[in-house]
């Protein structure tokens, strides 16, 4: 299938980055050969926008769902979202689409389209006295990553980052947390993995590239389908944080198999000559849907707006 690659940011803010680089760059590394960029939006079959994340202050995603690409072709394009709180504003791929919002006939789970972190080379589990039954380096953000920072295991690494913010400017004390977080990992069976403001994390696909085991701690994720996510990865209901050592415990003489199935399982899904195929065969199920909903009608939409008045009330109230 022959896709145009899109956004809508560019037009009125044409210094952003977007993800236009990356996409061509996986199309380039794909190994299957089966999608195809395209140059025409006119001739393609698919037209995909990669910037559902992008607008912030535009929560019905006006910019986007009344592009004229959109009017003209409005059954063949598709969005690319990783926003943290997502609607469904048109059918495509969103990283974050809560399970209970999550409709199939519109949407498909997606990995994110790009790592914080660059893909690590994948070594033996350690076996020694520095090897590390579980671990968890990463900021605040959601309760449940509270409940982590209060376990306790002698083989257990926890480590609060909030200080440092691996989003912001490159510095010295950013590349040293890094160097420090591909280490705790390296040196870890299990690597906890629980949600943030959004569903999702880039934890876990960055674990499972490193041949580790991902512990699922998000009760609203919906896994992207296709990986075998049993054999390769630990689903621990948010409210079972406290029972996480002994869990992990029983189960550590399959860790060696799971981290080798982990890493299998990107290999397959996730890693860079894959994703773009990925991605394109889910807007390819999706093709033939019904136009865009209204926003009046969507009932995710109506949360977030009804939460995003909630909070610019207390905003203002607050600066009085």
């Amino acid at each position: 299938m022959k896709v145009f690659a899109t956004t809508a940011i560019q037009e009125t803010m044409p210094h952003v980055s977007t993800y236009l680089p990356t996409l061509a760059r996986l199309a380039e590394q794909d190994r299957f050969g089966v999608h195809q960029l395209a140059d025409d939006p006119d001739e393609a079959d698919i037209i995909l926008f990669l910037d559902g994340h992008q607008h912030p202050s535009d929560l019905g995603m006006d910019s986007i769902r009344r592009h004229p690409l959109v009017r003209r072709h409005r059954e063949k394009t598709f969005l690319y979202s990783e926003q943290d709180q997502p609607w469904c504003a048109m059918p495509g791929l969103y990283v974050c689409m809560p399970k209970s919002s999550f409709n199939p006939r519109r949407q498909r789970a997606c990995a994110y389209i790009a790592m914080l972190n660059p893909p690590s080379t994948p070594s033996p589990l350690e076996t020694g006295d520095d090897a590390l039954l579980f671990s968890f380096m990463g900021r605040g953000g959601h309760r449940v990553r509270d409940r982590i920072q209060e376990l306790a295991h002698p083989r257990a690494y926890l480590a609060d980052t909030s200080a440092v913010d691996f989003f912001g400017d490159k510095t010295d004390q950013v590349d040293k947390q890094k160097e420090r977080y591909a280490e705790v990992m390296r040196r870890s069976k299990f690597v906890l993995c629980p949600r943030g403001n959004g569903t999702s994390s880039f934890r876990l696909f960055e674990t499972m590239a490193a041949g580790r085991v991902p512990v699922i701690l998000s009760d609203e994720w919906e896994p992207p389908a296709g990986p075998a996510w049993e054999s390769s990865s630990v689903r621990v209901a948010e409210a079972d944080v406290s029972r996480l050592p002994a869990l992990l415990e029983a189960c550590e003489d399959r860790c060696a198999e799971m981290a080798a199935e982990a890493r299998r399982q990107w290999e397959q899904w996730f890693a860079p000559d894959v994703l773009f195929h990925r991605m394109i065969e889910g807007c390819r199920d999706l093709l033939g849907i019904k136009p865009l909903p209204s926003k009046l009608l969507n009932r995710r939409y109506l949360y977030l707006w009804a939460r995003s008045m909630k909070w610019k009330i207390k905003s203002y109230t607050s600066a009085c």
